[in-house]
């Protein structure tokens, strides 16, 4: 995925400030949308599964899907622009929330996170209109907003789980449909294109382009990339393998119900928001 560096005249510093803006608003609410659900994930699974491993299963499925899709994505976007692809790969996760929502069997629900997971893979893409927008001599600490959207999500997500699960079950699910929806609202209205048609990739799309491991070996070969890829692999396993089951634990052995399992998470959140800052 190509990143272009931001020349006069492209978008004046006003509208770039906006643009940043309105892209971490974008990406807070993507993770808003996947962590809201953590908290009565294990109690939706229950309806249809005693099963533990089901409920990591669809953070595995949703991994596995976002893995596989978000090269592909970033190709794409390389070629019709950000905005496109930021579109409909948003309101593709709104529907998967929903789908969540609605369940009926659990089959549905590993559907859901199918879908979410591969139109999931959108931060990729909007990590390069980050980098299309800005200067280099900006770039690092605009690429700090990521961090912090992660940080600051993964408390108002599980804040906001806990506090619609009081309302019912599946409310999460629905209130990140819409909280999704709205991110299409604001991509549509108000998000310039970042990359021109002159600076956009003319060359067809091929297989290897769909391929994770191609655009991952083509990092690693990168002068002190391949440790950092390495690095941060295995805290994203370490750090999601924890998020992703011990809502698990905490219902199977004190019983805690969404409000205090979305408590804990906000307490996690806090203090990565925290360090990140």
């Amino acid at each position: 995925m190509q990143a272009t560096q931001t020349q006069p005249g492209a978008l004046d510093a006003r509208r770039v400030k906006r643009s940043l803006n309105l892209i971490f608003l974008v990406m807070l609410m993507d993770i808003v949308g996947l962590t809201i659900i953590i908290p009565v994930a294990p109690y939706i699974v229950r309806r249809y599964s005693n099963e533990a491993l089901m409920v990591t299963a669809l953070s595995g499925i949703y991994a596995a899907m976002q893995f596989l899709a978000a090269p592909a994505l970033g190709k794409i976007s390389d070629r019709i622009g950000r905005r496109p692809v930021l579109l409909i790969s948003v309101f593709g996760s709104a529907m998967g929330y929903v789908a969540f929502g609605i369940g009926g069997a659990l089959w549905v629900l590993f559907l859901s996170r199918i879908i979410d997971g591969i139109t999931g893979g959108n931060l990729s893409t909007a990590s390069a209109y980050i980098a299309d927008v800005s200067t280099p001599q900006e770039r690092a600490k605009n690429f700090g907003r990521i961090g912090m959207a992660f940080g600051l999500g993964f408390i108002l997500g599980p804040a906001l789980g806990g506090a619609t699960s009081q309302i019912s079950i599946d409310a999460p699910a629905y209130t990140a449909g819409i909280l999704s929806l709205i991110n299409v609202v604001l991509i549509y209205f108000l998000l310039p294109e970042s990359l021109p048609p002159e600076k956009r990739e003319h060359t067809p799309l091929r297989a290897r382009d769909f391929n994770p491991l191609v655009a991952i070996s083509e990092m690693a070969r990168k002068p002190g990339l391949g440790v950092l890829l390495l690095v941060t692999a295995i805290f994203a396993f370490a750090f999601n393998g924890a998020n992703s089951s011990s809502n698990v634990f905490y219902v199977s052995r004190f019983a805690a119900p969404p409000w205090q399992i979305g408590l804990l998470f906000v307490v996690g959140g806090g203090v990565t928001f925290a360090t990140q800052s």
